[in-house]
């Protein structure tokens, strides 16, 4: 952006249009729909492509996915705190509960997306016991009937 472009009390029109449109690139939306996003006309095609490609632009889109990535080392804790949540809503037992757990894992899986390294979580554990499949055909296989 040019140094007018910065300056706190310009207003230019098309600043807010531009911003969007750099906002949803750097979110991996293709030229087209980042186009629409910020509200340029539908008969722009072309003009998109190469308002994508042009420097200002491009600089602007480094600028934010460095700035997400600093705030989105500060989400691991907040990811943390929501799985907890999500552990004691769930011993509510109740519909509530469920539906407290559903939207507190919907907004941890949101948020694990946008942090580059993942939040280590516990393995799962294994909800049928370690059996052969001589062990498993015993205990849980069909019984034969000996005729006496």
């Amino acid at each position: 952006m040019d140094e007018a472009e910065k300056k706190p009390g310009n207003t230019h029109p098309n600043l807010k249009r531009r911003e969007a449109f750099a906002r949803a690139l750097a979110d991996g939306v293709a030229p087209h729909g980042a186009g629409e996003r910020a509200g340029y006309t539908y008969n722009h095609g072309q003009r998109v492509e190469e308002r994508a490609l042009r420097p200002h632009i491009a600089a602007r889109i480094i600028e934010i996915r460095t700035e997400w990535a600093q705030s989105l080392t500060e989400a691991e804790p907040l990811i943390g705190q929501l799985l907890d949540a999500a552990g004691r809503a769930r011993l509510l037992n109740s519909a509530a509960g469920y539906a407290a757990v559903r939207g507190l894992l919907a907004e941890a899986a949101r948020l694990q997306s946008r942090v580059a390294d993942p939040v280590a979580l516990a393995p799962p554990r294994s909800r049928l016991p370690e059996m052969t499949n001589q062990e498993w055909l015993a205990t849980y296989g069909p019984k034969r009937v000996t005729a006496t």
